[in-house]
């Protein structure tokens, strides 16, 4: 049974969140965004490259990423 104290309110004209974590939708060929991190680059770089390659196929390949690890963390440029 739910414990009805913790349900709120039904409440009207809330904006659901943004869930995109990484701007690739305003990118334009050229464009970078650096992904600061001072932990585990190797493991920030895998995540941020799938993400930039399924962006990537959803616009049935005309949009490319390419990912590379920096001093200060990751960077991520738009190349097509």
């Amino acid at each position: 049974m739910i414990d009805r104290a913790k349900i709120g309110q039904i409440e009207e004209g809330i904006p659901m969140p943004d869930r995109r974590k990484y701007p690739f939708s305003g990118m334009k060929v050229g464009d970078s965004f650096l992904i600061s991190c001072n932990g585990d680059r190797k493991s920030v770089m895998h995540a941020v490259t799938a993400a930039a390659t399924r962006y990537g196929k959803k616009s049935n390949g005309a949009q490319k990423f390419n990912c590379r690890s920096e001093k200060d963390g990751v960077r991520i440029w738009r190349t097509a």
